[in-house]
């Protein structure tokens, strides 16, 4: 069964995949989040940085709270503005025009599947791909769209958790584990993986930058693997 066969469903409001027989599925972004460390965003980094700027800590956390609600807001319209191009190949005359425009620039031929939800049932995983390029029927890029504040390679020295410890805790890495899973369930289809890209809207130049990325399969099926047992092969529990 390859992605368009399958009938896989998708709760937005509470983020949660489910199958034709009602399982839930996890999210391959909730999966990788298990493997981060979670921000303390009551805890030492926010006292530290309210000291630094002078305010009071219940006033950062509400300007925190309001930068990540208009971040979304504007991840989601970017995306929409995305998907209409690719299904439509058309742009729409908004303030993401200028940016829009630019995807003419990448190698966007073949068939081309936006917003494609794909699931490994065997493994109880799932996500929504922003968009699947599909050449001679079985061979595929993956490509995904960002438009957050920075990519971070780096993360003040903290890892990810095992079995992932030997990436740094940094969304650079994030998105590299969730674009090879998702390359991991199109693998497990038949489907011959190409290659994975991530374009990111630099938000000073307001210009499409171009990340190749390399396909870590291995470290998908570590991941799993060690989800699906409870997280208890190693030290540290999940």
């Amino acid at each position: 069964m390859n992605f368009l066969e399958q009938k896989i469903y998708f709760n937005p409001l509470n983020h949660i995949y489910k199958d034709e027989n009602n399982n839930e599925l996890i999210s391959v972004s909730t999966l990788i989040k298990k493997y981060s460390n979670p921000f303390d965003s009551d805890g030492e980094i926010l006292r530290n940085c309210a000291k630094k700027r002078g305010i009071s800590e219940i006033k950062l956390k509400e300007e925190w709270g309001k930068t990540k609600e208009k971040a979304c807001q504007k991840g989601i319209l970017i995306h929409s503005d995305f998907e209409f191009f690719i299904r439509n190949g058309k742009i729409r005359n908004n303030k993401n025009k200028k940016i829009i425009e630019q995807l003419k620039n990448f190698n966007l031929d073949g068939k081309l599947y936006s917003e494609q939800i794909v699931a490994s049932l065997e493994d109880g995983i799932a996500g929504t791909i922003d968009l699947i390029q599909l050449e001679d029927n079985n061979i595929c890029s993956i490509w995904d769209f960002k438009s957050n504040k920075k990519i971070k390679k780096f993360s003040y020295g903290k890892k990810m958790l095992y079995p992932l410890d030997k990436y740094y805790d940094a969304n650079y890495y994030h998105y590299l584990l969730q674009l090879s899973s998702y390359g991991y369930i199109l693998d497990k289809m038949g489907f011959w993986i190409k290659n994975i890209n991530l374009l990111w809207i630099n938000p000073k130049t307001k210009k499409i930058e171009k990340y190749n990325m390399e396909y870590r399969k291995k470290d998908v099926i570590n991941m799993i693997n060690h989800y699906k047992n409870g997280g208890s092969n190693k030290n540290q529990d999940i």
